[in-house]
């Protein structure tokens, strides 16, 4: 699983700050937004771009020169890589979901393919692109995106790029709503008739979680219908009326969160998802001051790392030949209601004397000498809040094994003390 960050901000000929400050943060892989060189609106408004061009002497918008937009995608790519950064996804500048303009189809056909090519300079391997038609409700429009997207699939392919469909909303006066985009059955009838016509798997699914929140979706069920289609996923938490990009977790009302992290959590774990994990956090990164903004970014990172950790925690599990524990209290037993079945731990053990012996959950506790027996494919997993302290001890005993920690916050059924009371 691959994290990539929405960058902050629009890079011009000086170096850009937030991306010091995201590489200081350990951000290594940035998306190739391309949409910030060239705004739905400037795509929308024609008529009023070409004023502004003719008023200013300045044809250095790329809606009227959409070569302009590789120059401009040049200067991340540059400064990206000045900085050590790569680029594995990138987007394409797009019409509005809400747009009643149907003649523009030629302009975005050209912008769609200065993109790909971006993309293309970039290294990019993933390309979000938006439908020409936005709704899909006939079958002109179904057939019109169809030969939209199929039109750039030689390019594509020679790029060595997967375009990637995009979940949306219905923008009904103003209210997000369901529409043919945000239908999982429709979206995966559609890329993989556009996989069928290309004969290969060129074309995958962006799964945007803050859409899915907008529109009350079940984002469990969302994501196991769409299964391995999913390449992609956009993580942004938002209230579930604005569409928004905040950091995740960050909106509750009395403890209460307004976007269903188990589910997705949940979800990516039942298709095994080990795409790209995109995040975007750029309203609340607006909001915070210059001067608090690393500090924002580092908090980010350690959000990020979380999800992916709790993410892959099966794989994470399994990967391993063999496995002990280390602790013998609620993270243990949830561990062995859990995965106890599939991946039998060897036994457990504590650093409290008076239970060396005994048996918990089934398991043996024995004192932390034992874990100096191991054998080198075995993994120790510490199943105590006190990860640190506990990881410190077992290298001051030069254990050799890889060391994990195991602390599911989002496992299918969750057992304390208090519930195995009741």
């Amino acid at each position: 699983m691959e994290i990539a960050c929405m960058p902050d901000g629009v890079p011009g000929e000086k170096k850009s700050k937030s991306l010091i400050w995201l590489a200081q943060a350990g951000f290594e892989n940035i998306v190739l937004d391309t949409r910030r060189y060239c705004f739905s609106w400037e795509l929308e408004h024609q008529e009023e771009i070409k004023e502004i061009a003719e008023e200013r002497q300045d044809a250095a918008f790329v809606s009227r020169r959409p070569e302009l937009l590789v120059e401009k995608a040049d200067k991340l790519i540059a400064q990206c890589g000045e900085l050590g950064q790569r680029h594995t996804m990138g987007t394409v500048p797009s019409l509005p979901w809400d747009t009643e303009r149907e003649d523009l189809d030629d302009l975005i056909h050209q912008v769609t393919r200065q993109g790909i090519l971006a993309g293309k300079r970039a290294g990019c391997r993933y390309l979000i692109v938006n439908p020409l038609v936005k709704s899909m409700e006939t079958e002109e429009g179904w057939r019109k995106n169809i030969r939209f997207y199929c039109s750039f699939a030689e390019e594509a392919a020679e790029a060595g790029i997967c375009i990637l469909v995009p979940n949306a909303y219905r923008n009904y006066q103003g209210h997000p709503m369901r529409g043919t985009f945000s239908d999982p059955y429709e979206l995966k009838r559609f890329t993989g008739e556009l996989n069928a016509r290309s004969g290969k798997n060129q074309y995958g699914i962006c799964a945007d979680l803050g859409v899915c929140n907008l529109v009350g979706q079940n984002i469990y069920e969302f994501l196991t219908l769409l299964g391995d289609a999913v390449k992609a996923v956009i993580v942004r938490e938002n209230d579930g009326r604005t569409d928004s990009a905040l950091i995740p977790f960050s909106v509750s009302n009395r403890g209460a969160g307004r976007m269903d992290w188990l589910g997705s959590i949940r979800g990516l774990r039942a298709i095994d998802f080990d795409g790209q994990l995109v995040f975007d956090f750029r309203d609340t990164s607006r909001r915070y001051s210059h001067l608090l903004r690393p500090d924002l970014y580092m908090f980010l990172k350690k959000t990020a790392d979380y999800l992916v950790w709790q993410i892959s925690m099966e794989r994470r599990i399994k990967k391993y030949r063999s496995r002990v524990l280390f602790g013998a209290g609620n993270m243990c037993r949830n561990y062995i209601r859990c995965y106890g079945e599939a991946f039998p731990p060897l036994f457990t053990c504590d650093n409290d004397k008076a239970r060396w012996g005994e048996h918990f959950e089934g398991l043996e506790i024995r004192p932390p000498e034992a874990l100096k027996q191991l054998p080198a494919d075995c993994a120790v997993f510490i199943c105590n809040v006190y990860y640190k302290e506990i990881k410190n001890q077992l290298c001051e005993m030069r254990i050799q094994n890889p060391i994990e920690y195991f602390s599911d916050e989002f496992m299918p059924s969750y057992v304390n003390d208090l519930a195995k009371k009741k």
